[in-house]
């Protein structure tokens, strides 16, 4: 609801967001860390930086990487964490020991569906963590429709795509609510692109 927004909005700051996810990321981190960004940019026109380590080997995974979200940058190394408004962790939690934030830093912002809910993310200004939701892209999909943002044919695929893989088409820990953004985004997608994927 626009509590929760405007909740956010305050810990993400002026930007710009440091957009972060798990090492070697998977559809549901890529298309979650570029929906987050859309958010950021549409609702309040903060700008932020979509960044990942580790490598996407999968030939699927590169197809969407390079197709639908080729903002996402790589680098194996975090410098100058001072010079963003925030840090965000998306699809992944601190403490985790699967992304390259240094343990002694808090990010400002956490969402994530990843069970358990680490001791230290209670520490960080803005969190929200669903294990019983399928897929962060859920997640981020209620935050885009809360701001009245519908996401373009690119953002909607790789969403697609993330929810379909994280619960093998609707198969394993989904929720009422990854049904639903599955049938929402359904609408919205590039059946070609998802096809060369």
């Amino acid at each position: 609801d626009q509590s929760f927004l405007e909740q956010l909005r305050t810990a993400a700051g002026t930007g710009p967001v440091l957009i972060l996810t798990h090492d070697n990321p998977d559809p549901d981190a890529l298309a979650s860390g570029k929906a987050f960004a859309t958010l950021l940019k549409s609702a309040w026109n903060i700008p932020s930086r979509l960044l990942y380590s580790g490598f996407v080997l999968r030939a699927e995974n590169r197809a969407l990487l390079n197709l639908l979200t080729p903002e996402w940058e790589h680098s194996d190394i975090l410098a100058d964490l001072d010079h963003y408004s925030a840090v965000a962790l998306i699809d992944t939690q601190p403490g985790a020991g699967n992304n390259r934030l240094p343990t002694a830093y808090i990010p400002q912002i956490v969402i994530d569906h990843h069970h358990p809910m680490r001791e230290t993310v209670r520490r960080a200004p803005y969190v929200d963590v669903q294990p019983e939701i399928g897929a962060t892209v859920t997640l981020l999909e209620r935050y885009l429709e809360a701001a009245g943002i519908l996401p373009d044919s690119d953002l909607a695929t790789a969403m697609f795509y993330g929810l379909k893989t994280d619960t093998r088409g609707l198969s394993r820990g989904t929720s009422p609510a990854d049904t639903t953004v599955y049938l929402r985004l359904l609408d919205r997608i590039d059946r070609s692109k998802l096809i060369q994927i």
